[in-house]
């Protein structure tokens, strides 16, 4: 016997009438729920009905999908609950049969033809709407999680490398978009460091169909492929406290710095480290994660918990040694805090991404050409400051000619600042030459030597590379001269020529971080001030003869900036012994 009811009767005694109807309908309320939300998405609910109608022959229900849309929601909404969407159903019914309702067996066949229809055309959507690759995902989820119901960064890197080995080299994008540092960052929604399963599968999704577009069976190749993969963690984690600095913090000499201000660093929150981490660049991996410095490099130092230990520069040298004894201390301890240890992390910078690193070039004693205009930049001016005076501003977009030279003023080699050069790729620019500068003093003037490392190497092995000028014998009560006695001196400058027309850029980065250490033993805390500073990135453009700026006749080879014009002479408490 086939029961026959109205719309409103069916409505209001639904459970009642038939449950397996009331499950099929269910399991094709879940079909369109794309997002799996609990509600469905007006959108996905006017797609699917129009594809379903393709797929049958059904024109009545393509041209019906957006009235019964509109129904569904009077509210305007934008989404349908599971009531709303029963009577959607019924309605539809309602209208094609014109007053009356098929039989409950003729609803639970079509509900199981719509759910079989539904399901295939949400594969072919792509992953965004194939159930399996949802489904798929969760299980990649509990696979990379260990006892928590969150993703942590140290198991988003574990995951990256899996997925890393899985991915062939076709595959290496999805690798970086999908677990890459970035990525962790871009999945966390709620910023709270972690990430949740929705924040996963939803972030996952997106990135699946961005690489595969409707390839869903490619999409699910390789998420079978991760699942293999049952690598949890295991071991302990160390609770480490993490300090910054707070800001704005400035490059400043070593010997005016500060140490002992108590307040200059901020706790800005523990840092979970796994026992299975070992390695320096995990470790910085998993601080850029936590402290969201992503794309940046920075200084990280390590205080033991001993008090009078003083701070170590994590390296590759040193990090496996300290953490392996920060671990097998921990393994006896019941609490997983390291008590007075702490990471301080300092010096952040943006990483260069279009300049690269480019060493020093030697060049042959007084090899360097002399003939063209040198545009000078005094390394303390711009980035500390002299005589009580703020740094001063960098020329911006400026021009040299070609045979030009572009000459950094660098920290004499006694201040134990390291200088490295960035550059772009462009040929405009030659590679740096580093250039030692000796004035030798006597009664009639001075002299510059030029020479470079190789050489005065060589001077320490017997060969005298440096003569001083000829001039009368000083009287005895008359101290000699620092070349006599063997203490020279030696003015470090960074030279680039402009060798044809176009552009380039570059920056000088100088350091002292390596010294805090050894400044530590005193303080036993990092300096408040930047212990790396960077001279740009400075933008040039060669042409073929040189710019005419005021002054220029005045300079005798040489045009300093002041800051906000070139000079002929140097910024204003500034005199080298040698402008050429």
């Amino acid at each position: 016997m086939q029961l026959i009811l109205s719309p409103a009767q069916l409505l209001g005694n639904l459970a009642a009438v038939n449950s397996n109807l009331l499950k099929k309908w269910s399991d094709l309320f879940q079909a369109y729920d794309i997002g799996e939300s609990g509600t469905i998405s007006c959108s996905d609910f006017v797609k699917l009905e129009i594809r379903n109608g393709l797929e049958q022959g059904d024109l009545k229900r393509i041209v019906r999908a957006y009235p019964s849309m509109l129904r569904g929601d009077p509210s305007s909404k934008g989404r349908m609950d599971f009531m709303q969407f029963c009577k959607t159903r019924l309605s539809s019914f309602d209208e094609a049969s014109k007053g009356g309702l098929p039989s409950v067996q003729r609803l639970l066949d079509v509900a199981e033809r719509d759910l079989a229809s539904t399901m295939a055309e949400r594969f072919r959507m792509g992953p965004h709407g194939a159930w399996e690759v949802r489904t798929k995902l969760k299980e990649v989820f509990h696979s990379w999680r260990s006892s928590t119901e969150v993703l942590t960064p140290w198991e988003w890197l574990a995951a990256s490398k899996i997925v890393a080995t899985e991915c062939d080299a076709s595959d290496a994008f999805l690798s970086e978009k999908w677990t890459g540092k970035a990525a962790f960052l871009m999945a966390d929604a709620n910023k709270d460091g972690v990430l949740q399963l929705e924040e996963f599968v939803s972030f996952s999704i997106s990135v699946l169909q961005d690489v595969f577009g409707n390839r869903t069976q490619d999409a699910l190749q390789v998420l079978r492929k991760v699942c293999l993969h049952q690598e949890q963690f295991r071991g302990f984690s160390v609770q480490v406290p993490l300090f910054l600095p707070h800001p704005p913090y400035h490059f400043q000499l070593p010997n005016s710095s500060r140490h002992s201000v108590d307040c200059a660093f901020y706790h800005a929150g523990d840092l979970s480290l796994p026992s299975s981490i070992s390695q320096v660049a995990d470790l910085f991996a998993l601080l850029r994660l936590k402290l969201k410095l992503v794309g940046k490099s920075f200084s990280a130092f390590w205080k033991s918990e001993k008090p009078e230990a003083s701070l170590e520069l994590l390296s590759s040298d040193n990090c496996s040694q300290i953490l392996r004894h920060l671990f097998d201390r921990m393994a006896k301890e019941t609490e997983p805090t390291a008590s007075g240890a702490a990471i301080y992390v300092k010096n952040v910078r943006a990483k260069p991404v279009h300049l690269r690193h480019v060493p020093h070039q030697e060049l042959q004693v007084n090899s360097l050409p002399q003939a063209g205009m040198r545009w000078c930049l005094d390394w303390e001016s711009h980035l500390v400051g002299s005589n009580g005076r703020l740094p001063s501003r960098l020329p911006i977009n400026f021009t040299i000619g070609i045979g030009d030279m572009i000459v950094v003023q660098l920290p004499n080699e006694e201040s134990g600042i390291a200088c490295t050069v960035f550059m772009s790729e462009d040929t405009a620019l030659s590679k740096p030459v580093l250039e030692n500068v000796q004035v030798v003093k006597s009664k009639r003037g001075k002299k510059v030597v030029q020479m470079i490392a190789a050489e005065r190497e060589a001077r320490g092995a017997g060969e005298d590379l440096i003569k001083p000028p000829k001039e009368k014998k000083p009287a005895k009560s008359r101290p000699q001269s620092a070349v006599v006695r063997g203490r020279v001196s030696f003015d470090r400058r960074i030279v680039i020529v402009g060798q044809r027309e176009g552009s380039g850029t570059f920056f000088v980065e100088m350091s002292w971080e390596h010294q805090e250490e050894v400044l530590s033993h005193i303080h036993h805390l990092p300096a408040v001030e930047a212990s790396v500073g960077r001279l740009g990135p400075l933008r040039v453009i060669v042409e073929k003869a040189s710019p005419k700026v005021p002054d220029l006749q005045k300079a005798k080879g040489s045009m300093w900036w002041t800051g906000t014009k070139w000079s002929p002479k140097p910024p204003k408490g500034k005199r080298p012994r040698s402008a050429k």
